[in-house]
């Protein structure tokens, strides 16, 4: 019998402040496919949008849309910084950060040759070039109301075994976000954690089906953003988190 306390729900009811998503200036780094390219088209329907991304085909799709699109790849530190002083220059106004980017790669550890390249690339570009980037903007944020988000994935809760660097990079960014929450508790910033289902993506193509359409996955984003909530965990993602907490063996081996 799953038995659950009140501690164990109380994570998804928890709210800060209502805003209303609009004439905001939003950086969406990967903003360019998957999850962050349907964000960005949504919220520049009424707010002003920057995304970055490393294909130059994307980044002039996404300008022919109208958005501001900056090449940048989280893996290379003096690119983050000129994007940030890029930032400071064009839009002091940013105030809402969203880290979208990320990259996965699946491989079994006793199979594959190592390949630190590899490791390095994974978990640059999914934690440490993100909390590079975001340390480097909360000077910029903090002078006004902001918001910070990240993605991250139920993979930091319960890791693939065929993902094992990609869950442990998740799992340092879902650390990092409840760790900036608290840093943060008395200044204007709000701080909010997205942990999407399996997605219809790039990303996932090869995952089979009963993937969630990325339009819908971004309505109940925005919907619940626009609410108030902290932790914006759709579809079958909170029944994974709180069986992690009652049954983690059964959650393991759902995952595999």
């Amino acid at each position: 019998m799953l038995m659950l306390s009140a501690a164990d729900l109380l994570i998804f009811v928890i709210k800060s402040r209502k805003m209303k998503i609009k004439n905001h200036t939003v950086l969406i780094t990967g903003g360019t496919s998957g999850i962050g390219r349907e964000l960005a088209r949504a919220l520049a329907k009424d707010n002003r949008v920057i995304v970055t991304g490393r294909s130059e085909q994307r980044l002039t799709e996404a300008r022919k849309d109208g958005l501001t699109a900056w090449n940048c790849d989280l893996t290379v530190p003096r690119q983050i910084e000129a994007l940030v002083v890029k930032l400071e220059q064009e839009f002091p106004q940013l105030d809402i950060l969203i880290n979208n980017a990320g990259i996965q790669f699946n491989y079994n550890l006793l199979e594959t040759p190592s390949s630190y390249e590899k490791i390095n690339r994974e978990i640059t570009t999914n934690l440490t070039g993100t909390i590079h980037l975001t340390q480097l903007l909360l000077p910029l944020l903090s002078t006004k109301p902001s918001t910070i988000i990240n993605l991250t994935s139920a993979l930091g809760t319960v890791p693939k075994s065929d993902g094992l660097v990609y869950s442990a990079g998740k799992a340092g960014l879902r650390n990092f976000t409840a760790g900036l929450r608290k840093v943060l508790r008395n200044k204007s910033v709000r701080v909010l954690e997205i942990i999407p289902p399996v997605t219809d993506t790039r990303m996932t193509a090869e995952r089979g089906e009963n993937k969630m359409p990325v339009d819908e996955l971004v309505r109940i984003i925005l919907r619940q953003w626009e609410r108030g909530y902290q932790l914006i965990a759709p579809g079958k993602v909170k029944f994974l988190l709180l069986l992690q907490r009652s049954l983690p063996g059964l959650a393991d081996r759902l995952i595999g």
